[in-house]
């Protein structure tokens, strides 16, 4: 395959911030608190996002699944904060 321009590379599948937060609360115990007056991002709005990767597997690489690592991860980053 002929390619020139950007290609995008990310993780299989997708996640909500809504997952992130009920698995963070379930983890922690603690209520998340969300301030509907912080900065605006691009992103606020969305419910989940993904990245088209179609071009990089079409080259031949590979990615591996979200939800096959991103827990263990927030877990790292918990465990972090309450040390």
């Amino acid at each position: 395959m002929n390619c020139s321009g950007s290609i995008n590379g990310s993780s299989n599948g997708t996640i909500s911030l809504i997952e992130i937060i009920n698995y963070v609360e379930n983890k922690t115990n603690k209520k998340v608190i969300i301030d509907l007056n912080g900065d605006k991002a691009p992103y606020n709005s969305e419910k989940a996002y993904s990245i088209n990767t179609d071009k990089a597997k079409d080259l031949g690489f590979e990615f591996s699944n979200l939800k096959g690592w991103i827990f263990n991860l927030i877990d790292y980053y918990i465990e972090l904060n309450n040390k």
